[in-house]
């Protein structure tokens, strides 16, 4: 069970709803459904079809406000009303550190099963008081409109957190680690997924870590939790690699699209062989 953005009389409330399959949205496929009405129609069909969810974060939100032109936010918000409401305000924050996701202590069987998505309830609530209103402004717009600042928060983010990575990598020792560190280690699934995600560029320090990577290491939080995860296509191949290595160990995370392997026409598809 999930708290999910549920309509009633007068409004939108907040209430417990069944949501597998999860699914989740980069910027450049939320841009692609808000630009395109009848693939934002289709892929809300398949949602309602296999009773899915569509997981949002502020990361969404902050990521429209690098456009200089509100018509990217507008076209968002258009969209996630007419899926509303399935919908799911998620938090990153808590996913970072495997809330939802059971411990596994040394020597115990991995659960092969994704996470409860954690929820971000008064960024929720925040979101059902911003649809309420239909001839207002939208949220993803309302975000845009303080750009420099939601802006700048998320490129000092993701400056952080790609200057970190690569000042660790440059450590013997910790490329070491990301050589032998077994999959199945006693440490929280997210640390693990998102390691074993950036694997290939600690190893090889000659790949580039750019700022855009600390961005699309947020995104790639959700991994343990969405069924269905859409990411550019350098991070999807990594993390479809990472999928495979952690079934062997027995563990589940989602299953990652890019635009080159189909986009949202085939996220489309597979909500509707879901289950």
């Amino acid at each position: 069970m999930l708290t999910c953005v549920q309509q009633q009389e007068g409004g939108w409330r907040v209430q417990q709803a069944a949501v597998r399959p999860c699914v989740y949205l980069d910027h450049w496929a939320l841009d692609q459904v808000g630009s395109d009405p009848e693939l934002a129609a289709t892929l809300i069909a398949a949602l309602q079809a296999s009773g899915g969810t569509l997981c949002i974060s502020v990361v969404n939100a902050a990521e429209a406000c690098k456009a200089s032109d509100p018509k990217h936010a507008r076209r968002i918000d258009t969209f996630l009303a007419a899926a509303m409401p399935q919908i799911a305000m998620v938090d990153l924050g808590a996913m970072a550190i495997s809330v939802g996701i059971p411990d596994t202590a040394e020597g115990e069987i991995p659960v092969y099963a994704l996470g409860d998505p954690p929820l971000e309830r008064q960024l929720a609530f925040e979101f059902a008081m911003i649809v309420s209103k239909p001839n207002g402004i939208g949220w993803v717009e309302s975000a845009w409109l303080q750009r420099e600042r939601r802006g700048d928060i998320l490129s000092t983010v993701s400056a952080n957190i790609a200057t970190r990575w690569d000042e660790e990598r440059q450590k013997e020792a910790w490329r070491d680690r990301a050589r032998t560190a077994p999959l199945n280690r006693p440490a929280k699934r997210a640390w693990r997924v998102i390691a074993d995600v950036m694997r290939p560029a600690v190893i090889n320090t000659a790949q580039s870590i750019p700022v855009n990577d600390g961005a699309d290491c947020l995104h790639a939080l959700v991994l343990p939790y969405c069924d269905f995860v859409l990411l550019d296509h350098k991070w999807a191949d990594r993390a479809e690699s990472t999928r495979r290595r952690f079934e062997k160990h027995g563990e589940k995370i989602g299953k990652t699209i890019s635009q080159r392997t189909g986009g949202v026409a085939k996220l489309v598809e597979e909500l509707l062989a879901f289950g």
